[in-house]
């Protein structure tokens, strides 16, 4: 946006999913107000959706607002392909996957890969954004999306069963109760027998989660102490970035 001397108004820094914009009060607005217009959208309203993700803002008992983050048209998305893809009409199940399990490479005949890849693909994105529960089993099926087997396949069934009982679930979140940071590293191989490599941590602010990683090491230790270590370092790094953070929330 520029005046009648051709010299910019507004200026604007912009990334894959935000913006900042710079210069007086009224000639953003009028920016703002050309915006709205050109691409018929409210942007004076609360956030309803965006990236996928449908939002909510709802009150508690103590009418204190929080935030109700949901995906149902990919849940619904997700299970209708793999039901058109097995020709099962799945039924609910409680839990993503079996504690404790580790999938192991297909060393029988490889099944239907496009399809896997496909709902592998769904189920990384949906996880990402409100699926935090299911990561574990998400993360170890996209191990195998080469060549995945029956046993791949039985474990994708179990996920997506567990997705159809969260069609009307999402994830909340509300204000802090305490400004504690927590922290938890996973340092016994993820029960993996395999690669022996450790799987994944997690950082909370007053109990809700700021950083939250599945994802393997990537080298091995030879020792178990180093292993500790390493995983001590994940949750110490991250606890700087969290407490800038919180200092920037509090000032």
């Amino acid at each position: 946006m520029k005046d009648d001397n051709g010299m910019p108004q507004v200026v604007a820094a912009i990334t894959v999913d935000d913006c900042l914009l710079g210069g007086k009060p009224e000639d953003i607005a009028c920016l703002m107000e050309k915006v709205e217009k050109y691409f018929k959208i409210s942007i004076g309203n609360n956030l309803e959706r965006h990236l996928g993700v449908d939002y909510k803002f709802l009150r508690d008992d103590k009418n204190e607002i929080y935030l109700e983050a949901t995906m149902k048209k990919k849940v619904n998305d997700i299970v209708k392909f793999f039901e058109g893809v097995t020709g099962e009409d799945i039924t609910i199940y409680e839990t993503p996957g079996v504690p404790g399990s580790v999938l192991k490479t297909n060393e029988g005949e490889t099944l239907n890969v496009e399809a896997d890849r496909t709902l592998v693909g769904k189920l990384m994105f949906y996880t990402t954004k409100v699926g935090l529960k299911q990561s574990n089993a998400v993360r170890d099926l996209s191990r195998h999306m080469e060549n995945p087997g029956e046993s791949h396949w039985m474990a994708m069934k179990r996920v997506v069963r567990y997705m159809k009982g969260q069609t009307r679930k999402g994830l909340l979140m509300t204000k802090p109760v305490e400004l504690r940071m927590v922290a938890l590293a996973d340092a016994d191989y993820a029960k993996d027998p395999v690669e022996r490599k450790s799987v994944g941590y997690s950082h909370t602010w007053g109990m809700y989660y700021q950083v939250f990683e599945q994802r393997r090491e990537k080298c091995k230790f030879k020792l178990h102490r180093e292993r500790i270590q390493n995983a001590f370092k994940c949750c110490k790094r991250n606890e700087v970035r969290t407490d800038v953070t919180r200092r920037n929330c509090i000032c």
